[in-house]
C-alpha cells in the first residue's frame, strides 16, 4: 500500500512539475510576443532605412501606397502615412507590406490621397511605450497638449507646418468626425462637434481654404470610445 501511495505521489509530482514548466513557458512566450509587437511598431529599418532619416520618396519606393509621414516632434509619433482601398488593409500590416499586429498609420480610404480634402482623418492603433499612436491619448492631458502645439506633416508638396487645435473624447460611431464624406460636406457641424466635444483647444482661427487633419485612436475606457487630435495644415 505504501508503495502504491510513494508512486501516486511521484506521478502527483511530476504533473505539478510539467504544469509550473508549461506556465513559465507560457509566461516567457507571452513576454517574447509583447515585446516583438513593439519591435514591429517603431521597426523602420527595413532596406536599411532609419525612422526619422527617410524621406517620403524612399518610402515610396517600397509601397506606393504611401502618401505621407506625420511627425510630432518630441513624442513617438513620427511614421510614414498609407492609403489603403479599405480602412481594415493596414490595420495587421506594415507600410513594407509585412504582417504585423501594430499595423500602420493609415488615412481613410474615402480620403484624397493628396490632402485636397478639408478634412483628413488618420488612424493609427494606441500603443503602450509611445509606439504608433500611444501619444495621441496624452494629448487629453492639458500639460501634454500644452507642450506640443505643432507637428509636421511632410507630402510630395514639401514639409507643412500643423497646428494642433484640439483634443476631443468621442465615440467611433460619431458621424461628423468618422464618415469622412458627410465631414466634408458639413464643414460648420464637424467645427460645432469639436467645441462640443474638446477636453483640451486652443484659439487658433480655421479659415476657408485650411485643411484639418484629425489623428485618431482608442480610448482605454472603453472599446468605442476613441481619443482625436485636431490640427491645421499650413502651408498650400
Amino acid at each position: 500500500m505504501q508503495k502504491i501511495i510513494k508512486v501516486a505521489d511521484k506521478v502527483l509530482n511530476c504533473i505539478i512539475s510539467l504544469f509550473i514548466i508549461l506556465a513559465l513557458l507560457y509566461s516567457f512566450w507571452g513576454i517574447y510576443d509583447v515585446v516583438s509587437i513593439y519591435s514591429q511598431a517603431d521597426s523602420h529599418f527595413t532596406f536599411g532605412l532609419n525612422k526619422g532619416d527617410t524621406s517620403l520618396t524612399e518610402y515610396q519606393a517600397i509601397n506606393d501606397d504611401v502618401c505621407a509621414i506625420i511627425e510630432i516632434p518630441n513624442t513617438g509619433i513620427d511614421y510614414p502615412v498609407v492609403q489603403g482601398k479599405t480602412n481594415t488593409e493596414y490595420i495587421n500590416k506594415s507600410y513594407d507590406l509585412k504582417d504585423c499586429i501594430s499595423g500602420s498609420i493609415f488615412i481613410d480610404c474615402n480620403n484624397s490621397k493628396y490632402f485636397t480634402d478639408f478634412y483628413t482623418l488618420f488612424y493609427g492603433h494606441r500603443m503602450d511605450a509611445s509606439a504608433m499612436f500611444g501619444d495621441i491619448a496624452r494629448f487629453a492631458e492639458e500639460a501634454f497638449f500644452n507642450n506640443h502645439p505643432v507637428g509636421v506633416l511632410t507630402l510630395p508638396t514639401g514639409e507643412h507646418d500643423v497646428e494642433f487645435f484640439a483634443c476631443c473624447r468621442v465615440l467611433a460611431n460619431n458621424k461628423n468626425f468618422f464618415d469622412v464624406g458627410y465631414a466634408n460636406k458639413n464643414i460648420g457641424k464637424v467645427m460645432k462637434e469639436i467645441e462640443a466635444t474638446a477636453v483640451q483647444s486652443r484659439d487658433i482661427v480655421v479659415e476657408e481654404g485650411d485643411r484639418i487633419i484629425a489623428l485618431s485612436t482608442c480610448e482605454d475606457a472603453t472599446t468605442s470610445g476613441r481619443i482625436i487630435l485636431f490640427g491645421v495644415v499650413k502651408g498650400e
